[in-house]
């Protein structure tokens, strides 16, 4: 019995044992696949990571020169840096030319590099043979000239057309004006006041535009011809400007200012009458006309419209202060108009006249009034 007991626990202690033994290395196996798993993912990310950087190579651009009896000339290598290959270089390089000059001017059509000029694009590593064989340098000079300058193709281009390494021949527009004047057309209208005028139109100048090409055929010598050929003409009409006169009258407004005549067109307009007569009761200015008559009438010229008497309740009142070429001056049974620097233009007496005085000649003015800004 006792070693029956003794089996049955030792057996089930094994079974134990066993069954935690089978647990731990599931566990294991388990972390292990994970981990394989992780490493997997990890080295397939690391496999299909790339990356692309673009390198440019360093060629030596060769440009040589036919002459009429077929001897070649050959130009100093010129050397750049580009990502593009020999091959697509040269076949760009008549385009790009033509690019970079029509950049510098607009007016160029089209630009060609005439056939007697080759180029050729050859990466700096095989240069030295070939440029021997091609230029006849020698191997030092050569070698020396490995080290020159690398432009980019824009500034060899650059490079190349100032030292005139190209037999090149370019079109360009150009064009020539010649300017016709316009005439003026004045009309009357009654919804501006007299003396006032105003553009409704404004003229226009005609032209003549011909348009003409340039062919201009440069030579590696620096010489150069151009040849103009005429091609078209553009004509536009010139238009006549329009200037409205007015020819109406308004009925000046106590408080009002009137724009469009200045107060020293009316002390000019004024003065032209001095030493014509005085009469009472009058208003003509060349017949005779009496201070209010005269004041009338010089306003009226210039499509403003003052009463007769009264003359001092109209426009607007300014101080003695504050006056201005123009203002009409009130006294004691007398108006006049301020002529400025201290003086007036009026009709004085049957004796004097229009003539122009003192602003005190008569006494003190105690009112004055503006009628034009």
């Amino acid at each position: 019995m006792h070693n029956e007991a003794y089996f049955s626990v030792d057996t089930k202690f094994k079974r134990v044992l066993k069954a935690t033994a089978s647990m731990l290395l599931i566990i294991a196996l388990t972390i292990t696949m994970l981990t394989v798993s992780g490493l997997g993912t990890n080295r397939a990310y690391a496999d299909t990571s790339t990356s692309t950087s673009s390198t440019s190579t360093k060629y030596a651009v060769l440009v040589s020169i036919r002459d009429q009896s077929g001897n070649y000339t050959y130009k100093n290598p010129i050397y750049i840096y580009s990502t593009k290959t020999a091959e697509e270089i040269k076949t760009d390089f008549t385009q790009s030319v033509e690019n970079y000059l029509k950049a510098k001017n607009s007016n160029i059509i089209s630009v060609t590099i005439n056939d007697t000029v080759d180029v050729q694009v050859t990466p700096v590593s095989v240069y030295p043979a070939a440029a021997k064989t091609a230029s006849a340098q020698s191997s030092v000079a050569i070698a020396s000239a490995v080290n020159d300058t690398v432009y980019s193709l824009d500034d060899a281009i650059a490079e190349m057309l100032y030292d005139n390494y190209f037999n090149i021949t370019t079109v360009a527009k150009s064009t020539s004006v010649k300017y016709s004047s316009y005439k003026t057309i004045y009309k009357k209208t009654s919804k501006l006041r007299k003396t006032v005028s105003k553009v409704s139109r404004a003229g226009k100048k005609g032209s003549t535009t011909k348009l003409y090409y340039v062919t201009t055929s440069t030579k590696t010598d620096g010489t150069s011809t151009s040849v103009t050929q005429y091609v078209s003409t553009t004509t536009q009409k010139s238009q006549s400007k329009v200037v409205l006169k007015g020819t109406g009258t308004v009925s000046v407004k106590r408080g009002n200012t009137y724009s469009g005549t200045s107060g020293k067109d009316i002390v000019k307009y004024a003065k032209k009458f001095v030493g014509n007569p005085y009469v009472y009761g009058g208003t003509s200015l060349t017949h005779g006309c009496d201070c209010s008559g005269f004041v009338q009438s010089i306003y009226k010229h210039f499509g403003l419209q003052l009463p007769r008497v009264g003359q001092c309740g109209v426009g607007k009142s300014v101080s003695m202060r504050n006056l201005k070429p123009g203002d009409i001056l009130t006294y004691s049974g007398h108006v006049a108009i301020y002529a400025g620097n201290g003086k007036i233009v009026h009709a004085v007496t049957e004796g004097q006249g229009i003539k122009v005085t003192s602003m005190y000649y008569g006494g003190t003015p105690y009112r004055a009034t503006r009628i034009v800004k």
